[in-house]
């Protein structure tokens, strides 16, 4: 279409050249000038007639032979242009038409794009961001306000607002690392912690870029935002689990093993003592089965706050099995301290155990070593 309407105006202007107003009007006026000619010499050869009747004839016979040359070259070029006029304005319409459906499609395809995008960055959790530092303004998508705890009436972002939203002991370091970039001008990452306008505390990581212009200066930092607080929950979890109890929250068989072996060089390199209490809760199984596991699970928890507030806060107290504890005395005398610690566990541990509607008392089993006497 756009061919044809590029043929339609080249040749158009053409053949408007050929046929100018000037031109015919030219051949017009030669035309008009040769019929009144040929009129007079027609009459003079004619018997006389009343001056009227020549007048009139005169007109009819001019009009007669001036009408075809004003067709041809008047009237029929300018109906050729109207026609030719109104091809190309129907074919600019069509073309104009179809430019606007493109626009309202590409439009459309590009809203589009950007629902899925915001819509991925919500799941992800993951949001992009812009900063130019000359003039110390920036862009954040949604999810980075969202992030943030923020709304876009919040504020267009800044540095400063940036800034502010970083966790107090956090801030030292993003300043640092945003120094770094500026100066090193290549990719980084951080993860660091941010309050949110609400108090919550949130962690982030930020993977960041820089956009230099040809004299190597930063015109533009770039990059992208993401909320990793529940994969910081998740890590933090599974670190927990790996070396606490997961009922009673204490130490399990493995932290105890590490605390027990750094205890043991210490006292090596420093001539000290340590002394570790093994202890079993008797008949714990009689109780699960008369009351109920749910009793006994409360039973193991109340029964490890009281082990803590038997011992010092150097010492370490760890739950290895079902109802076995351990116990870390770092830096004791000699077996007088573990004796007067574990009768001190054995006196408490008299005290019945309120657990909903029920009373239990239970005894405890307590084994003692010191190292180095054994080992």
């Amino acid at each position: 279409m756009i061919s044809k309407l590029t043929k339609m105006q080249e040749s158009h202007p053409q053949g408007r050249s050929l046929r100018s107003p000037a031109r015919l009007l030219f051949i017009v006026a030669i035309s008009a000038t040769f019929i009144e000619i040929a009129l007079m010499f027609l009459f003079e050869q004619l018997p006389a007639i009343p001056p009227v009747m020549e007048n009139f004839l005169d007109g009819a016979l001019l009009a007669i032979l001036v009408f075809p040359v004003l067709y041809l070259f008047m009237f029929r070029p300018l109906s050729i242009h109207i026609v030719a006029l109104e091809s190309a304005e129907k074919l600019l319409k069509d073309q104009r038409d179809h430019l606007e459906e493109l626009v309202q499609s590409r439009t459309a395809e590009l809203v589009e794009s950007e629902r899925k995008l915001t819509e991925a960055q919500r799941l992800a959790h993951i949001g992009n961001w812009e900063l130019y530092p000359d003039q110390n303004l920036g862009y954040w998508s949604d999810e980075v306000y969202r992030v943030f705890g923020m709304t876009r009436q919040s504020g267009n972002p800044t540095g400063e607002m940036f800034m502010q939203s970083v966790h107090p002991e956090d801030r030292a370091f993003v300043a640092g690392r945003i120094r770094q970039i500026l100066a090193d001008k290549q990719p980084t990452s951080a993860e660091f912690r941010i309050v949110r306008l609400d108090g919550t505390t949130r962690f982030v990581q930020v993977l960041a870029e820089v956009s230099t212009d040809e004299t190597v200066h930063v015109e533009r930092l770039f990059g992208t935002l993401q909320d990793i607080s529940e994969q910081k929950a998740t890590e933090e979890r599974i670190r927990f689990l790996a070396y606490y109890d997961s009922l009673t929250g204490l130490p399990n068989r493995a932290l105890i093993s590490d605390r027990i072996t750094t205890a043991a060089s210490i006292a090596h390199r420093h001539r000290t003592k340590f002394a570790v209490l093994s202890l079993n809760i008797d008949r714990l199984k009689t109780i699960n089965d008369s009351f109920g596991l749910p009793v006994g699970d409360i039973l193991l928890k109340d029964f490890a706050v009281r082990l803590k507030e038997c011992i010092r806060d150097e010492d370490s107290v760890a739950r290895l099995t079902g109802d076995e504890f351990l116990i870390l005395l770092e830096e004791v005398e000699g077996t007088d301290c573990a004796s007067s610690t574990a009768q001190r566990i054995m006196d408490v541990m008299q005290e019945a155990f309120h657990i909903d509607d029920h009373q239990i008392v239970i005894t405890v089993s307590i084994g003692i070593s010191i190292y180095p006497e054994h080992g």
